[in-house]
């Protein structure tokens, strides 16, 4: 059975051990009479304990699309309150499957907030697939829109092996008092907008103007949030 939203909420001492799956993923398309149907987006998962442990999964992945249908964006899984979480625990918000023809979703968020941190203060992943795989998480936005990064005015942001892509005359927009990681992240898009405490960019990271075909974006503002 399918659960689009799942909340663990244990007592301060609380000790969680998964190591079986808890899922809030979406459905996959339905074969009916739509020659093209999409598959639906992942829910939400919410864990707050001292110690979250297990060797188990946790995702809120998005469901595979039908023929020419798209696929379903990851959701959201958010832990709060610990002071440790096992690193041998997976935790996946991975897009559905596209067929030939289907829109490819991009990856969910990871919301992180350690205990003795106000929730609004937390860490915001944007992660994109496995280490040594092939970057291929990507955020789009249509030609001439925006993409602002909305309720992390305190959070930290971290985009990891995840591209964000504006080069279609999209904007980019991020303004939070925390620090912007790029950990073998890419954000590239005709306008670039980020105040914060600090950017750090690691590994083969990018920020970039550099519009589709030999475009010139329009500019970049990086400097330091106001709050």
């Amino acid at each position: 059975m399918l659960f689009r939203s799942v909340h663990l909420l244990g007592k301060e001492q609380a000790v969680w051990t998964i190591n079986g799956k808890i899922t809030a993923d979406g459905e996959k398309a339905q074969f009916g009479k739509q020659k093209a149907s999409g598959g639906g987006s992942g829910g939400g998962v919410l864990i707050a304990g001292l110690v979250i442990n297990g060797t188990g999964t946790v995702s809120a992945d998005g469901g595979s699309g039908f023929q020419s249908g798209g696929a379903g964006g990851g959701g959201r899984l958010a832990l709060h309150n610990y002071a440790s979480v096992d690193s041998a625990l997976k935790l996946s918000v991975a897009p559905g499957a596209a067929v030939t023809g289907g829109m490819q979703a991009g990856y969910g968020t990871v919301y992180r907030v350690p205990l003795g941190t106000p929730e609004d203060e937390g860490t915001l992943e944007l992660v994109g697939p496995a280490e040594g795989t092939v970057l291929t998480s990507r955020y789009n936005k249509a030609a001439g829109t925006s993409w602002p990064v909305n309720g992390v005015a305190k959070a930290n942001v971290v985009v990891k092996r995840t591209f964000i892509d504006g080069r279609a005359n999209g904007n980019f927009a991020l303004t939070t008092s925390g620090n912007v990681t790029l950990d073998n992240g890419i954000i590239e898009a005709s306008v670039i907008a980020i105040n914060a405490h600090s950017l750090i960019l690691s590994g083969n990271a990018l920020v970039s103007t550099t519009a589709l075909g030999t475009k010139t974006a329009d500019k970049v503002e990086i400097g330091r949030a106001h709050v």
